[in-house]
């Protein structure tokens, strides 16, 4: 596998003097704000008035085959995440309904297109394997993945963690 060195080059020229906002997987939406970005020209007395357009547009979204919504959720930053490091999240979050995957790309001419290479993921389901071991009887989240990992590994548990480990214990 070669990796062009120069590709995130290529990909960021893809943003143009005129563009407003920005996409990157899986479904972030950046508002390329003054001050913010480099070479942003979103004012701040502009912000919420994009940002509230690019969300009613997503929301409208529907597939041309079945009028069904894409979006479940479009939610802004302080929605989506918490703590002290909401203002480095994106300023869009896309949450789409089971079957659709916004894969955004820089560069790309279409915002939905076909690929040979197909597969996603979703929010809801999840496979952990670990060989030898037994699970919890709980539900578990996302985030009970890394602890989860970390007590397979033998590796303390950092107190400061989400979640927990969903290994019972030997």
């Amino acid at each position: 596998l070669t990796v062009d060195e120069n590709l995130f080059e290529k990909q960021f020229k893809a943003i143009t003097p005129e563009s407003k906002a920005f996409a990157l997987v899986p479904g972030r939406v950046y508002i390329l704000r003054e001050n913010v970005w480099e070479g942003g020209t979103v004012s701040a007395s502009d912000y919420e008035g994009l940002r509230n357009e690019i969300i009613e547009k997503l929301k409208s979204f529907k597939d041309p085959d079945s009028g069904n919504s894409i979006c479940k959720k479009v939610l802004t930053r302080e929605e989506a995440f918490s703590g002290p490091y909401v203002q480095s999240g994106p300023d869009i979050v896309i949450d789409p309904h089971d079957g659709y995957d916004f894969k955004a790309a820089l560069g790309q001419d279409e915002l939905f297109s076909s690929s040979p290479i197909t597969g996603m993921h979703t929010y809801h389901d999840a496979l952990i394997y670990a060989s030898g071991h037994e699970f919890k009887a709980k539900r578990p989240k996302v985030y009970d993945a890394n602890p989860t990992v970390l007590e397979v590994l033998g590796i303390d548990i950092p107190s400061d963690f989400d979640g927990e480990s969903i290994i019972l214990p030997s």
